[in-house]
């Protein structure tokens, strides 16, 4: 599938935090991939009806097999998303996810 893949997305992970002279120090971004890949605009409706899920994304990330995980920050066209779900087929992904910041408020109750 790689004659479809036309973009490019980073691939952030958040390093583990740790104490500090007993203070504690959150863990912070690193890049651990740069992808080439096909990102394509998603919604709850679409993946609905084409996988059953029920899952709020933005956006759908096709790319080769890598060490992608949940949790991931995928960074695309200066902005985040994190990844709420994978699907692994024979020879590629099918990545889905949603904005990062709606992410993290929904985390805080907002």
């Amino acid at each position: 599938m790689d004659w479809f893949y036309n973009k490019s997305v980073r691939v952030l992970r958040e390093t583990e935090g740790h104490l500090y002279h007993g203070a504690w120090v959150d863990g912070t971004l690193q890049e651990v991939l740069s992808l080439v890949c096909d990102v394509q605009p998603a919604n709850r409706e679409q993946i609905y009806r084409d996988y059953g899920y029920y899952i709020d994304c933005q956006i759908r990330i096709f790319c080769d097999l890598c060490d992608l995980r949940i949790g991931d920050i995928a960074e695309y066209n200066g902005q985040q998303y994190k990844v709420v779900k994978i699907i692994k087929w024979d020879d590629y992904l099918d990545i889905f996810a949603e904005d990062y910041p709606a992410m993290e408020g929904r985390k805080n109750g907002e």
